[in-house]
């Protein structure tokens, strides 16, 4: 019988990849699945951060015994394809819902059931998996942990798996199932039965990042992010900027990973990836659509967000721009004696103001405007020219992102002096400067 090798991949990254010489699964020239063997459940609280306990389905003394604390919140992580629980993609996950608070992260190692090469056969393990996780699940709520404070995460084929769990948990139903670019490939005709849909537990996120190639295109979810569309190529994973920081052998996965690095990062900055309700990108993009969102029962515009703290009342498409390294979330922490507000993005026809004032590089530069004390800050996107004219400035939507720091909360922006540079706003429907919205600080 073959085993499971093990190994690091230079040309894949410092991710342990697993290989198989024969696949595992149930078809005749498979070797058979061994669930209690092939699918492992890693226990990590803070009093192990480093060394997981094993938890076995069934087996009460594994629990009993194990640092696992019935009243506090419970994530499960589901790998993807080739990948281990030791990978880094779940490595990263654990290491920030601890570092956030005292969790208990289980991370599910299924990697002989998904080793390279053996997609399909990845494929059809998906529904063994998921059930067998259900299997567990039921297990850790029967001895007392309330099923409320439950939440499964997956990434790519870890996402399908999140969904058969939902869908075989017939004793209650899961409070939330987070998608992290699930996977598409073998999966665009499988129908809401045969993968990750909205009603595979009472609140279903998803985060698009690599849409029509590893990851799904279409939403999938109550609530479907996409940043940066949702589609490849990611902000920071175009070939050249991998070239010029090494990393040219994250080229095949590098937009489907941002996915959890995006979610990762979110868990330690709730509100870094503040993000707009939108029919599609386009619209987004074209600034049409609004970016706060009116609670009826609290009478307030609220902004949403992506990820940690994704509102579980929320229903549609969100969109939103992210940085093109770490960190990557734009809502970042000010450092400024002014508190410790995030900055939030203002819509993108905010553009189009008049500001005189030389032209020049505003590639990572600041411009401030004396009569406000106000910070204008542009981060253009990796790809993309690092300087540009004023008359540029207008048409820059797709490239980068516009903010405003914290200090700037007025209900116009002034000039700073002087004649303005006369340009053609991007927006046809936009004939004139508009007046601002009083920027929406975030506590």
């Amino acid at each position: 019988m073959f085993s499971v090798i093990y190994f690091i991949i230079p040309s894949l990254g410092t991710n342990p990849y697993s290989i198989r010489i024969t696949p595992k699964g149930n078809c005749s020239n498979c070797c058979p699945i061994y669930e209690k063997e092939d699918i492992a459940f890693f226990l990590y609280t803070r009093a192990n951060l480093k060394k997981p306990q094993r938890l076995w389905v069934n087996n009460v003394t594994s629990l009993y015994i194990s640092n696992f604390q019935i009243n506090k919140p419970t994530i499960i992580y589901v790998h993807g394809f080739t990948e281990q629980a030791n990978g880094k993609g779940s490595t990263t996950i654990k290491n920030a819902y601890l570092k956030k608070g005292p969790y208990n992260v289980i991370l599910v190692d299924w990697s002989p059931l998904s080793a390279f090469p053996w997609y399909a056969h990845a494929v059809l393990n998906t529904p063994v998996v998921g059930l067998y996780l259900a299997k567990f699940v039921r297990f850790i709520v029967f001895h007392g942990v309330p099923i409320k404070s439950i939440h499964i995460i997956g990434f790519s084929l870890g996402a399908e798996i999140a969904g058969f769990t939902g869908k075989d948990t017939t004793f209650g139903k899961l409070p939330r199932i987070t998608g992290l670019d699930p996977a598409f490939p073998l999966y665009m005709f499988s129908g809401k039965k045969g993968h990750l849909a909205s009603t595979d537990a009472e609140f279903v996120d998803v985060i698009h990042t690599d849409g029509g190639v590893f990851g799904f295109p279409v939403a999938l979810g109550d609530v479907d992010f996409f940043p940066n569309g949702g589609f490849p190529v990611q902000p920071g994973c175009r070939i050249n900027s991998l070239l010029q920081k090494d990393q040219f052998k994250r080229i095949i996965s590098c937009s489907h990973d941002r996915a959890w690095q995006y979610y990762a990062e979110s868990v330690l900055n709730e509100k870094g990836f503040p993000a707009t309700r939108c029919a599609n990108y386009e619209r987004f993009l074209s600034g049409v659509c609004p970016f706060w969102i009116f609670n009826t029962r609290t009478n307030k515009n609220e902004v949403q967000y992506m990820g940690f703290a994704a509102n579980p009342n929320l229903k549609g498409k969100f969109f939103l721009v992210t940085n093109n390294q770490e960190p990557f979330a734009t809502n970042f922490r000010s450092s400024s004696k002014e508190g410790e507000k995030a900055r939030i993005p203002l819509p993108l026809r905010s553009v189009l103001w008049c500001l005189s004032t030389k032209r020049g590089a505003l590639g990572e530069e600041s411009v401030v405007v004396p009569s406000r004390n106000c910070i204008m800050r542009l981060r253009a996107e990796d790809g993309g020219p690092r300087s540009w004219s004023l008359e540029g400035l207008a048409c820059l939507a797709y490239r980068g992102a516009l903010w405003l720091s914290h200090s700037c909360s007025v209900t116009r922006l002034v000039d700073a002096g002087g004649s303005c540079p006369k340009w053609t706003p991007c927006w046809p429907d936009v004939t004139s400067r508009p007046t601002w919205p009083r920027a929406g600080l975030v506590e």
